[in-house]
């Protein structure tokens, strides 16, 4: 999907903050969850909690997740009441055209790479429209017009909150229609940045998990790898251990092992013993039997013949050419 579309035609119509009290479990104000006529967007600055979207699984969140609630989907939302969330908070709506809702049921959380970037940016854009109240309305005596101005809605605040421009309690604040205002101009651009910012994140996220679980795998397959030549000597590992001690079933180990390493277990398992075989031929003076029988091979014509398969030549004319009398 092209995320690369102008998201300028979102409409924003209100925003705010919410902090939510500890010890209460309830999830207001959705107790029961809610299906919404607009997008919702939170950057979630403390706390912890756990969403839930069209009756999904249940996925935690925490401070620093930008989360997407989609509209006309049945979203869902529980705190910890020990680590009660805050949020700065944006209702708004969106041109069906620009795929809003794929993004958001694709991504719904993400974890953000500059939390106090989104922190300072999501909060800004509240700032800026309570500061066209305060000064227009507050201080400048003019009549709240919801058509031009922001109209607050408050929530079990006290009058010297109303005064604060700074905002640090919960608050709604309805988004004039008609921006005007070069302060509610700025305000709307910032938050067509944020709306940017999680198109940006989203688009990455998919590459930034298979990354993740890239690097997962190359540490897996390197421990293995580290095990096998340890133990090549004597009765050597089996695929069977290796998948037990890990936790995977020995196919899937199997596939793991062949992306990262281009080649199967077994395949490699033969190579360390035919590399360890190798070393045992140049740097001692044991048999090709002892040597076959230290590897754990019951036959030494077998490994004889594994052995030249690998290298070109049998174990004897391997150490005459290339022990310290060939090199002579």
């Amino acid at each position: 999907m092209d995320r690369s579309i102008s998201i300028d035609s979102s409409k924003l119509f209100r925003v705010g903050r919410k902090q939510y009290v500890k010890g209460i479990s309830s999830e207001y104000p959705w107790e029961t969850g809610l299906r919404k006529s607009y997008e919702e967007i939170w950057y979630l600055f403390h706390g912890e909690g756990s969403v839930r979207i069209d009756r999904g699984k249940w996925t935690s969140i925490r401070s620093g997740n930008l989360v997407w609630f989609p509209a006309e989907v049945f979203c869902e939302f529980r705190q910890n009441p020990e680590h009660p969330v805050g949020v700065n908070f944006f209702h708004f709506t969106a041109d069906s055209r620009c795929g809003f809702p794929e993004v958001a049921q694709n991504n719904c959380i993400l974890d953000v790479t500059d939390p106090s970037f989104i922190e300072s940016l999501s909060r800004r854009i509240v700032e800026l429209y309570w500061e066209v109240y305060h000064d227009r309305v507050v201080l400048g005596g003019e009549p709240p017009d919801s058509q031009r101005l922001p109209c607050p809605q408050f929530v079990r605040e006290s009058d010297c909150v109303r005064k604060d421009l700074f905002l640090p309690q919960t608050m709604h604040l309805t988004v004039p229609r008609r921006t005007g205002c070069e302060v509610t101009k700025l305000a709307h651009s910032l938050f067509v940045s944020l709306v940017g910012e999680y198109l940006h994140l989203a688009s990455k996220n998919d590459f930034i998990q298979d990354l993740g679980l890239q690097k997962f795998h190359r540490r897996l397959v390197d421990e293995m790898v580290a095990e096998i030549q340890e133990r090549c000597s004597g009765t050597g590992v089996t695929i069977a251990e290796l998948a037990e001690s890990r936790g995977y079933s020995c196919d899937h180990l199997g596939r793991i092992f062949r992306k990262v390493m281009g080649c199967g277990i077994q395949t490699f398992l033969i190579k360390a013993r035919v590399a360890k075989a190798r070393q045992l031929l140049l740097e001692s003076n044991l048999s090709v039997k002892e040597i076959a029988a230290k590897l754990g091979y019951s036959s030494p014509f077998y490994f004889s013949r594994q052995f030249k398969e690998l290298c070109g030549l049998a174990p004897l004319a391997f150490r005459e050419k290339h022990g310290p009398k060939g090199r002579q």
